[in-house]
């Protein structure tokens, strides 16, 4: 991962960790920087607030584990067997990761291929993903970006795994405006477990640039809204369980405003659950209201409570 400006080394944290597989060593950095596209998701999941640039989603975020498990040339350091993928989730697992951003993937759409199929090719790939989920690693996914009506095969794995669907999420880009970006797969079948969030001319550190910021777009730029915004989730409610902090971010989604690119309004085929509202997600869902003979306690009268407790 690249720092975020030179005046202040702290604008993105020092506590990077992980694997570079490509280099079979524990430097997570690329060898080409002008490849490191993982920099830029970096930051925007958790790259410090400190007044210069931008701020990540979760700025609080102490420590980072960042596997690098493509070549520049974007196939697998493994490519054929996808070893690879089983190796960064034991990784993974024995660093205690609560939720794994995945900015990746084929355009392949999940609907034309069969089970079966993905059994044949990717079923190594398959193991470690369901590794992850039983060990409560909630997994968040771009859609793609080949502005198809489904999503692609990892993304919408859930579609032939059901096992996984409770800790997997799809995310589609949106802009600022709540419009469907013209690039982005949308949820389709994965509309279940599918959120949007902002993908469209995102700032975050610079991919080639170890002093400055860049703006990209993609769904690789929308995935980390909703990896940095569990992040704060977990630290906001930490007794909740993985599969309750997806459903508290799923249920708390915004239909407001949301507008696909041949003008409809919101639609789950599109959109899934809605656009993240992380605001939303971080309040209380449901108020709590007691009453005593026959007045409620959301009235103007005065209730001495320092002697009282709640009878179920």
């Amino acid at each position: 991962g690249s720092d975020g400006d030179d005046d202040d080394e702290n604008n993105y944290t020092d506590d990077i960790h992980g694997w570079n597989f490509g280099t079979n060593s524990p430097n997570p950095r690329p060898q080409n920087p002008s490849n490191a596209h993982g920099t830029h998701v970096a930051g925007i999941i958790s790259a410090n607030k400190n007044d210069t640039g931008m701020h990540g989603i979760a700025y609080g975020v102490t420590s980072i584990q960042s596997y690098q498990i493509l070549k520049d040339d974007g196939f697998f350091v493994d490519a054929g067997t996808n070893t690879v993928i089983q190796d960064a989730s034991n990784r993974a697992i024995s660093a205690n990761v609560k939720v794994a951003n995945h900015s990746w993937g084929g355009s392949i759409a999940v609907t034309s291929v069969n089970k079966s199929t993905i059994e044949a090719s990717i079923s190594t790939e398959v193991d470690g993903y369901e590794s992850m989920v039983s060990n409560n690693i909630i997994q968040v996914w771009a859609t793609g970006n080949d502005y198809a009506t489904q999503p692609s095969v990892r993304s919408g794995l859930p579609y032939h795994y059901s096992n996984i669907k409770e800790l997997w999420i799809a995310v589609m880009a949106i802009d600022t405006n709540g419009n469907e970006a013209n690039f982005s797969n949308r949820c389709g079948v994965a509309a279940d477990w599918c959120i949007a969030a902002p993908g469209v001319s995102i700032l975050s550190a610079d991919e080639d640039d170890n002093s400055g910021y860049t703006s990209l777009s993609g769904t690789s730029m929308a995935a980390p809204h909703v990896t940095g915004a569990i992040a704060v989730l977990i630290e906001t409610f930490p007794t909740l369980s993985a599969e309750q902090i997806v459903d508290r971010l799923l249920t708390t989604a915004s239909t407001d405003g949301l507008t696909d690119t041949d003008g409809n309004s919101y639609s789950s085929a599109v959109f899934g659950h809605g656009k993240l509202d992380l605001d939303s997600a971080t309040k209380p869902i449901e108020v709590l209201s007691l009453s005593t003979a026959g007045n409620n306690f959301n009235n103007t009268q005065f209730h001495n409570v320092n002697n009282s407790k709640i009878k179920f």
